[in-house]
């Protein structure tokens, strides 16, 4: 294959952000440009490329010589403008979008402090602020025209399992079905170690529901019979021991009783009940205590 001198340039870090195009995606480039070359040059910033970097491994891959520009706005303007390159262009999920995100908070957050810092400033000398400055969720929320609960998720997901957070930043798979493999994992962990071996879980019998539920979990959350079938065992185990819970509460000491009394008799005990400020069924029991009935 043909090669060139330009095929070692660095990808800027801003640029990295964003994840590489799918291979489906980088195929159909790869075709295109073949046939009619590279129609939008390649953005260098301080030899760095800042934007095309599929376009240029494309041409790597074909052998198409690229064309390369430099970046002619202000370096302070660079993050913006490769962040709106990409968000406008591309077409990203809700999942994609949020997890991108994650990247931009800490550049944000100094951002953030930077405006902080220059309000503190202006208060202390004139005793006003020039304007109130949004917090990073907000901005990063507003960049990427996603909720700040959204970018949170993502957030927590790369805390948890950054496996499960790299297949939701390349497509692959939402953030709501990451959430619900997470969960399998972590049942099936709990599950485990509670069954301490597989033979358990595989001896457990499982109803015709509960079959169906486990190819459902295995086709759409690709996972293996063994965590589905340890989440259905979890998520029952949850339920029976609910159950057994309110089983358990400390029963009453008192039961209810019918019996027949006279409408006489009633009104008496009615009147006996008013005089000393109490229920008829407390009259009942102080009679009854008192060994008077």
């Amino acid at each position: 294959m043909k090669k060139h001198h330009n095929d070692s340039i660095e990808f800027h870090s801003i640029a990295n952000i964003f994840p590489l195009m799918s291979e489906s995606e980088f195929e159909s480039l790869k075709a295109d440009i073949k046939k009619y070359g590279l129609l939008n040059p390649i953005v260098l910033f301080n030899g760095k490329i800042v934007d095309g970097r599929n376009r240029y491994k494309a041409c790597i891959a074909t052998g198409i010589k690229p064309k390369f520009i430099n970046y002619s706005g202000k370096e302070s303007e660079l993050f913006n403008y490769v962040i709106s390159l990409n968000i406008n262009r591309r077409h990203l999920t809700i999942s994609q979008k949020a997890c991108i995100s994650i990247d931009l908070i800490p550049t944000i957050e100094i951002q953030t402090k930077e405006r902080h810092s220059k309000n503190m400033s202006a208060l202390r000398k004139t005793g006003k602020i020039e304007e109130k400055a949004p917090n990073t969720l907000q901005i990063v929320s507003s960049i990427f025209g996603i909720s700040e609960r959204v970018i949170s998720e993502a957030k927590k997901l790369h805390s948890e399992s950054i496996e499960l957070f790299n297949r939701v930043l390349k497509g692959e798979i939402t953030l709501n079905k990451a959430k619900t493999l997470l969960k399998l994992d972590v049942q099936t962990f709990a599950n485990m170690q509670k069954c301490e071996n597989e033979n358990v879980l595989n001896d457990y019998i499982f109803t015709k529901t509960d079959l169906r539920k486990i190819s459902e979990y295995m086709q759409e959350f690709e996972v293996s019979e063994l965590k589905a079938k340890a989440f259905i065992i979890k998520h029952k185990a949850k339920i029976s021991n609910g159950i057994k819970a309110g089983a358990n509460k400390p029963k009453s000491d008192f039961k209810e009783i019918k019996f027949l009394i006279a409408e006489n008799d009633k009104l008496l005990l009615q009147k006996l009940a008013k005089e000393k400020h109490l229920s008829l069924s407390e009259i009942l029991r102080n009679l009854v205590k008192d060994n008077v009935l």
